[in-house]
């Protein structure tokens, strides 16, 4: 699954540019004409000559019709109008560099630069296990983060099959089951934060 992309500018121009380029690609793309604000979860391009103030984080490409030098000094910046296939590869540049750790939001993961959303009861889990810090929480522990806070052993496995299935497309083994115990989450994949030293 390809990351979501949202745009932020007023031109619809540039806008319907980059849908057409990152939709081909097989990017999901919104476009919004007002400025960002707060925190965004996507990849996001940003008009800096529209919202010169904008914030703006490292995984956000920047889209400017000056030259490089007035644009900002961190993070990727496309002048426009850019060539054709320089969006995809901004966009693949970024996921191929993305973090490794997992990164919880208010209703999914961001896992190596992509934001998955998550069921309710994912979510839970999910958070169930960063918090314990690599260390195994039992199924019962689990239990009671889920809806109604009992539910069966086979409801449990059903539902870390679904986590499994977003998280270790890659081939990864980020949710580890201990046998007759639970489940954990292999530390190389915590934040600092989270993991312990």
């Amino acid at each position: 699954m390809k990351p979501s992309i949202t745009v932020f500018t007023p031109d619809e121009q540039v806008g319907q540019l980059l849908r057409l380029e990152l939709g081909e690609a097989g990017y999901r793309v919104q476009i919004h004409t007002g400025a960002p604000s707060g925190a965004h979860d996507t990849l996001c391009f940003i008009d800096l000559d529209a919202y010169p103030d904008a914030p703006m984080r490292e995984t956000d490409v920047g889209l400017t019709r000056r030259t490089s030098a007035d644009a900002r000094s961190h993070g990727t910046v496309l002048s426009l109008p850019f060539p054709i296939g320089a969006a995809v590869a901004c966009v693949e540049r970024r996921a191929s560099s993305a973090s490794p750790l997992l990164r919880m939001t208010e209703h999914g993961v961001v896992w190596k630069g992509r934001h998955i959303e998550l069921t309710e009861t994912e979510h839970a889990l999910l958070c169930a296990l960063i918090e314990a810090d690599g260390a195994t929480v039992s199924r019962e522990a689990l239990a009671r983060c889920m809806r109604g806070g009992t539910s069966s052993e086979g409801a449990i496995n059903v539902y870390i099959h679904y986590l499994r299935k977003k998280l270790e497309a890659g081939g990864e083994r980020i949710l580890l089951s201990t046998r007759g115990g639970g489940y954990r989450i292999d530390r190389r994949y915590l934040a600092p934060t989270n993991a312990s030293t």
